[in-house]
């Protein structure tokens, strides 16, 4: 089922992963259980995506031992930590859902209009080097030790952009040899991602 992912609609999908992360920032735990659920389900579709997601939380155990060691040395409470761990864990299964399921094909057939305008073009590039950038990230992190999470995340970023001449480059060259033919909006994989900003969306209603 992960090609039933990847056809959803590039732009659609950032907007409401964003608008996922910002929803589980402001609502209730009980109301953060119900998107992550939500959230769950979809994700579940993709096994690919389930397994890239619980690799991320292995590697991301350090930081959380750490963090709720510091929890206890300077006393603060194991409710709180729960519950921030619960949001970094859901943060880290959008993140997850996004890297797996969209590819930069897909992405700049959706963005093709937005090569019409300076500024949205602008914005597109940005949008492109993030996409290229995380695959380099998870690269260099690869590369480091991880005897100290914290200083791996710094390497990490630092060799990352040492490499950026090198991102622009493969987005130049992916711009140039890309059909930019739009892809259909309105398919079932793209009404699955609307159910789910739906969700969010009431979720967030209900919240205020």
């Amino acid at each position: 089922m992960d090609s039933f992912l990847e056809k959803q609609h590039s732009i659609f999908k950032f907007f409401v992963i964003i608008f996922g992360i910002i929803c589980s920032n402001v609502v209730s735990d009980n109301i953060l259980i119900v998107i992550f659920s939500a959230t769950l389900v979809m994700v579940a579709l993709s096994k690919s995506i389930l397994f890239f997601w619980f690799k991320i939380i292995l590697r991301f155990l350090p930081f959380f031992v750490s963090y709720f060691l510091l929890g206890i040395i300077f006393k603060i409470s194991f409710e709180y930590q729960i519950r921030f761990s619960f949001r970094i864990t859901f943060f880290l299964l959008l993140t997850s859902y996004l890297i797996k399921s969209i590819s930069t094909d897909n992405y700049l057939r959706d963005s093709a209009f937005m090569q019409r305008s300076k500024i949205f073009k602008n914005i597109n590039f940005f949008l492109m080097s993030i996409i290229f950038f995380i695959p380099v990230f998870i690269d260099e992190y690869r590369k480091q030790k991880k005897s100290n999470f914290v200083n791996a995340v710094i390497d990490t970023f630092a060799a990352g952009f040492q490499r950026i001449k090198d991102i622009e480059t493969g987005i130049s060259s992916k711009l140039q040899s890309v059909s930019l033919e739009r892809r259909e909006f309105w398919n079932f994989p793209n009404l699955h991602l609307l159910l789910l900003f739906l969700v969010y969306s009431g979720s967030l209603i209900v919240w205020i």
